[in-house]
């Protein structure tokens, strides 16, 4: 049964023979400050507990 799951899973994904892509980003004359705020400020927890974890690592 589980030879069955994987051979379903194969096909899945963007095919190894695709061609590459680039996502580029437009400015906005009125930026959602509110959406940037949250953006910014979930960048800064990730950087806090990135450091935190940095800073436990090399205590031990």
């Amino acid at each position: 049964m589980n030879d069955n799951i994987n051979t379903n899973k194969r096909g899945r994904g963007r095919p190894a023979g695709s061609h590459d892509f680039r996502t580029v980003a437009v400015p906005n004359e009125q930026p959602d400050i509110r959406k940037l705020a949250r953006a910014l400020l979930a960048l800064a927890g990730v950087q806090l507990k990135s450091a935190d974890k940095e800073n436990s690592d090399d205590a031990v």
